[in-house]
């Protein structure tokens, strides 16, 4: 469990920025929401998802010289699965393995799925045939007295 401290996560927002990222050159891994999982995580070609960034930064982990950095690009990193964290993601040789947004970037980690578009409630405005500016009542049923 002491190996679970090295892990470093940060979120470095539009006041910070990743810097230190670029200094650490290929042991740097890039993540968007437009990327494919069979790139190689570079900034020209990053990975999609935040398992496959896992994946290859437990390949770096064994021959650590230097801290690892995943970037996360702007926009919704949908997660498919729980991203679990252990040991093996820690780094290793006092090295650490920091996950921090993009600069200007703000990454949002999501655990849902997109849905194209929900039915429409039978009590809504639309399927009562109500205009955005006219009044309709949403039927509710009758409040009941409760006794104590």
């Amino acid at each position: 469990m002491a190996a679970l401290g090295a892990l470093v996560l940060s979120a470095i927002g539009t006041a910070g920025t990743a810097t230190h990222a670029a200094a650490a050159g290929s042991n740097t891994v890039y993540v968007s929401p437009t990327g494919m999982d069979g790139n190689p995580g570079t900034q020209a070609m990053p990975v999609q998802s935040l398992q496959q960034a896992q994946r290859l930064v437990r390949g770096m982990n064994g021959a650590m010289t230097s801290d690892v950095t995943v970037v996360l690009e702007d926009g919704y990193h949908r997660l498919t699965s729980p991203l679990t964290l252990d040991a093996s993601d820690s780094g290793t040789g006092g090295h650490n393995v920091v996950w921090a947004a993009a600069a200007g970037a703000r990454p949002v980690v999501a655990g849902s799925n997109r849905r194209p578009s929900w039915p429409t409630p039978a009590w809504s405005r639309r399927s009562a045939g109500c205009s955005a500016s006219s009044r309709c009542h949403r039927p509710t049923e009758p409040r009941r007295r409760q006794s104590v």
